[in-house]
């Protein structure tokens, strides 16, 4: 196919990515069998050339060799078209070669083919530049580069997890479900890891449209497919936690504290279910550890300082709610939580103030 695209370089032959049947056996799909009979013969052309056509050897030995690396029965991504660039530099040298000796030849001798070999050269280099233009308007903008993909490569899940994260950030959300959803079904190379951020996104859009069920349902089929998806489960804390099933939050985060245990995110967020439950020593020791991993993170003071009020350290907790206030004065949390301390302290003038 690589080869084939450097012979007709037409621009509907490109693409990101292509379905590309993987092959079974010699004869599934019956093209397995004629192409490495086609590499077989043109490896051996490069072999038997090397002392008399030099140039068409290099060409043919550097592509094959060259392809070696990437193109080879080691498990990678099964098609890129990048992979071309360095493996075919050589194979434009044969024909350069042949159109300069017969510039060279026909010259003076024969001005009709030499006046033929001109026109038909400088016709090629206007086609493929014209090919190239086409081609590139196709890396416009994201949008149109992934819709292209997706034509060429319609039972691939990428194009269509890339144009739904796209519609994500436009707030099609609609649409963007419809994408994820779709891509569950089709071919992906890493499909647990497809399938899993798939449910995760369709999660995550449930969230901004606080339909927290259905987030809920998806962050968990996510963890499903990959138990390990940190992001999923820490995506589903703030669901559960608004819908007040802190039981279940506080599980998931000790099993992310239990796989990370410095995140301050992961920290935090236990501190903050356990503050939601009075559990207030726990969760000041969370809260704690995760300040020294962020000393100046605005979230992790706001809880900190609620947390170290309710145990009735006022001096502490507003020192902190107070330095969260100055690193984040548009955060009503911080404002809302000094009124709250210095309403524990018996401060109300302050709390009005």
């Amino acid at each position: 196919f690589y080869l084939s695209q450097i012979l007709l370089p037409l621009p509907g032959r490109f693409a990101f990515m292509r379905d590309i049947p993987i092959s079974r056996s010699l004869l599934d799909p019956p093209t397995t069998l004629a192409a490495l009979a086609s590499i077989v013969l043109l490896v051996g052309i490069g072999i038997l050339a090397a002392r008399r056509h030099k140039f068409l050897s290099l060409a043919i030995l550097f592509f094959f060799l060259n392809h070696l690396v990437e193109s080879s029965f080691i498990p990678l991504e099964l098609k890129y078209e990048h992979r071309n660039y360095l493996p075919s530099m050589f194979l434009f040298l044969p024909p350069a070669v042949l159109i300069a000796r017969g510039i060279k030849r026909w010259r003076r001798s024969r001005r009709v083919l030499f006046s033929g070999l001109m026109a038909g050269t400088v016709l090629l280099l206007i086609m493929l530049g014209a090919a190239t233009h086409t081609r590139n308007s196709h890396w416009a903008s994201e949008k149109l580069f992934w819709e292209d993909v997706l034509v060429k490569a319609p039972g691939n899940a990428r194009p269509y997890l890339q144009l739904a994260a796209y519609h994500e950030k436009q707030g099609n959300f609609e649409l963007a479900l419809k994408l994820y959803a779709r891509s569950l079904d089709l071919y992906d190379p890493a499909p647990r890891r497809a399938r899993a951020g798939a449910y995760n996104n369709m999660g995550t859009i449930f969230n901004r449209m606080h339909r927290r069920e259905a987030a809920i349902a998806h962050f968990q089929k996510a963890l499903d497919v990959n138990p390990r998806h940190e992001i999923a489960r820490y995506n589903l804390l703030l669901p559960l936690i608004v819908t007040g099933r802190l039981d279940e939050a506080r599980k998931h985060a000790e099993i992310l504290i239990k796989q990370n245990p410095r995140h301050p995110y992961y920290l935090n967020s236990m501190g903050f279910i356990l503050l939601r439950q009075g559990r207030l020593e726990g969760a000041r020791r969370h809260l704690e550890e995760a300040l020294v991993v962020t000393p100046s993170a605005p979230d992790v003071l706001i809880n900190l300082g609620i947390a170290m009020g309710r145990l009735g350290h006022f001096r502490e907790g507003l020192a902190l709610l107070e330095h969260a206030r100055r690193r984040a004065p548009a955060q009503p949390a911080a404002w809302l939580g000094l009124i709250e301390v210095q309403m524990r302290s018996g401060d109300v003038a302050a709390a009005y103030a």
